[in-house]
């Protein structure tokens, strides 16, 4: 079965709408340095590690889970970001927080005491990032 240009936007078309709330997107480019993937955009860079992909630099879409996170209240990773708005759910809650000029959103623990306008660093399992080139999930 060949793959046409429809298959190609449609997995990334899928990835915004399976899960709640939806899947973090950012642009930016990914690289290879020193045998790692690492993706850069404006704000921030994040090392995604040996991901099987031997050479390839060029415009990459970032999808990151809101559970795929974790908060830290303390520390310096990559990813500072100041929390805009926390949503309780009950049973979860999710932090509606600005990285960049982007707005991400992070599902925390239920007995979190973030408010809005608090600093945290997040931290990514390079695992639980999605990596997306021309519309397709590599």
């Amino acid at each position: 079965m060949t793959k046409t240009r429809e298959d190609t936007v449609y997995l990334r078309f899928v990835a915004t709408f399976i899960g709640s709330p939806e899947m973090n997107f950012f642009k930016g480019r990914v690289t290879i340095e020193g045998g790692r993937c690492v993706f850069r955009r404006t704000g921030f860079s994040l090392d995604l590690g040996k991901r099987g992909i031997n050479s390839v630099e060029e415009e990459a879409e970032l999808g990151i889970r809101p559970e795929d996170m974790e908060i830290h209240h303390e520390g310096r990773t990559p990813l500072q970001t100041r929390v805009e708005l926390v949503t309780n759910m009950g049973s979860e809650v999710f932090v509606h927080a600005r990285l960049g000029e982007e707005v991400i959103n992070v599902r925390a623990p239920k007995d979190t005491s973030l408010r809005p306008g608090d600093m945290v660093s997040l931290s990514v399992a390079a695992e639980g990032v999605h990596i997306f080139l021309r519309g397709q999930r590599i």
